[in-house]
């Protein structure tokens, strides 16, 4: 199949004298196993500028294909990844945002706002109350909120 490509290309001249033909071919080993090749041949010519014949150096390149193919897989992948952590990261900021905290009153409304003030500095803060007061929404909400959300969020219970 190469020397009819090869041949294809000398008859219509499509490649100009001393440049190299590029091909990407499959060709088949003793035991059948099909090989990925790249070919870069160049016609001699003549003083008059014919073609005489060709030299070709045959590379095989199955290895270099199946990496790319498996690169291209992968960056798929990562690339799928990469959407579900977006959309895992925003169901969290909903889940836990401030707006899942119940409180009308005043001071609540206080204690929101420091929530979110405080969330948007680099202070480490101690959340205190009675138990259900809902301290671990109060501080995941904090988290949330911060600049820094990619870091880990440790909940502890003294």
């Amino acid at each position: 199949r190469a020397m009819g490509v090869l041949q294809e290309r000398l008859a219509t001249g499509a490649s100009p004298p001393y440049y190299p033909v590029v091909l990407e071919l499959e060709f088949a080993h003793k035991d059948g196993k099909a090989c990925a090749c790249e070919v870069h041949a160049v016609f001699v010519r003549d003083d008059d500028g014919a073609p005489q014949s060709i030299v070709a150096v045959v590379r095989d390149i199955s290895e270099r294909k199946a990496v790319a193919e498996a690169l291209h897989r992968n960056e798929n992948e990562i690339e799928a990844l990469a959407l579900e952590v977006a959309q895992l990261r925003s169901d969290v900021r909903r889940r836990y945002a401030l707006d899942s905290v119940i409180g009308g009153d005043p001071r609540m409304q206080a204690i929101f706002q420091t929530v979110v003030e405080v969330g948007r500095t680099n202070a480490t803060v101690l959340v205190q109350g009675e138990t259900g007061t809902g301290k671990e929404l109060v501080a995941k909400a904090m988290f949330l909120s911060h600049r820094f959300f990619n870091f880990i969020f440790f909940f502890l219970l003294l």
